[in-house]
């Protein structure tokens, strides 16, 4: 659960819309950048699922919460790729 929330403020900060989660993951709203935020973190070996295709879901990720390195993995290369 502290994981969730410390990854929920850390994406929050790059200004997407994190959606309340009791879950181990997050549907995550990038908009537009969705799709090539997500080809781009698969290039660095971090798979998130985009789930622009599905209804009601554009331009929406899902991202599993892992372990705090892998967080912080994640964290990095969105800095990095933004």
């Amino acid at each position: 659960k502290k994981e969730r929330v410390r990854l929920t403020k850390e994406l929050q900060k790059f200004g997407f819309i994190v959606y309340p989660s009791q879950a181990n993951f997050l549907l995550v709203f990038m908009g537009k950048k969705a799709t090539a935020l997500c080809q781009k973190l698969k290039t660095r070996g971090i798979l998130v699922r985009d789930r622009s295709a599905k209804p009601f879901l554009t331009g929406c990720v899902r991202i599993t919460v892992r372990s705090p390195k892998e967080n912080d993995q994640l964290l990095k290369a969105l800095r990095e790729i933004i």
